[in-house]
């Protein structure tokens, strides 16, 4: 009988041994990313939150400096977060993007809304056709009037003395709202070296259209323009609400000018001398980002 006891002690012992050995390793620093819900339910965290967990995980010498080697997430997301386009995403970039979050109701910057980003859509990346021209490709020439003067703009012969920034978006756009103030800054630092343009389209979230909860809130309403007068008074409604010094340029009702540069919902140029494009924004309700326009900029004066 003690025999038989000793033998099966022994049998057990040895089928215990490889747990034992398994519990001993789980004491020790686990190197691999945590597992989804490994610390609990990540669709219960605030969507910045959610983010700052993945940069962390992906900065792996824990220097709070995130590398485009080091982000193994989608290289064009890492662009969008990258705003001064050196190639690393610093703590200052960090807190602009949870800020733009936070202001965007949680969205990453570029990253999916609720109806996909088209012309009088919800937000999100436009994934419709870009037929807008391409880096280094001739920007399409136009003539456009300015906001209250019978004076007109032809775009070649101002890109003929200095380059041209053009920003396309309206009023009912909230985040071309929210990168208007970043980029009135630029254009009061840069005034004397480029041609800045706010170039007025159609109403992105027009009230007769798909309403925006950002606008209902703060008590905006504006019909989608019938009229070349209309589309002036909104113009002119944007400049005095957002206190625009930026020359304004209105788009003609067919809206030409902005379906050749996919300029809705709203975008952002930088084109040279030689009236090509040096640097345009994304295509989408991201298009205008200010500190990226004034990198491009600086970039091309210091040439």
């Amino acid at each position: 009988m003690k025999n038989k006891l000793s033998q099966c002690s022994c049998l057990l012992i040895g089928l215990l041994m490889p747990v034992l050995g398994l519990a001993q390793q789980d004491k020790e620093p686990d190197q691999r990313p945590p597992a989804r819900g490994e610390h609990g339910n990540s669709r219960d965290m605030a969507p910045a939150e959610r983010l700052q967990r993945m940069l962390q995980h992906f900065d792996t010498d824990k220097d709070g400096i995130l590398t485009k080697e080091e982000f193994k997430g989608d290289q064009e997301r890492f662009k969008r977060m990258d705003a001064n386009g050196d190639g690393k995403v610093d703590a200052k970039e960090m807190e602009a993007i949870k800020e733009r979050m936070k202001q965007f109701g949680g969205r990453r910057p570029g990253g999916r809304g609720g109806r996909g980003g088209r012309p009088g859509g919800g937000g999100g990346r436009d994934r419709g056709p870009d037929n807008s021209p391409a880096i280094d490709q001739a920007a399409p020439d136009f003539t456009l009037k300015l906001l209250g003067k019978e004076k007109e703009i032809k775009l070649s012969k101002k890109y003929a003395k200095k380059p041209v920034v053009l920003a396309f978006g309206s009023y009912t756009c909230p985040p071309f709202r929210h990168s208007l103030t970043g980029m009135e800054e630029v254009y009061q630092a840069h005034r004397k070296d480029c041609h800045f343009f706010f170039i007025y389209v159609k109403e992105a979230h027009a009230s007769d259209g798909r309403v925006s909860p950002a606008n209902t809130h703060r008590g905006i309403e504006i019909k989608q323009h019938k009229t070349y007068e209309e589309r002036s008074g909104a113009a002119k409604t944007c400049k005095g609400k957002l206190e625009i010094t930026m020359p304004i340029l209105i788009d003609s009702l067919d809206n030409a000018v902005a379906m050749q540069y996919g300029g809705v919902p709203n975008r952002a140029y930088l084109i040279g001398k030689d009236g090509k494009v040096i640097y345009k924004g994304e295509k989408g309700p991201m298009g205008t980002q200010p500190d990226q326009v004034k990198a491009a900029i600086e970039k091309l004066l210091a040439e």
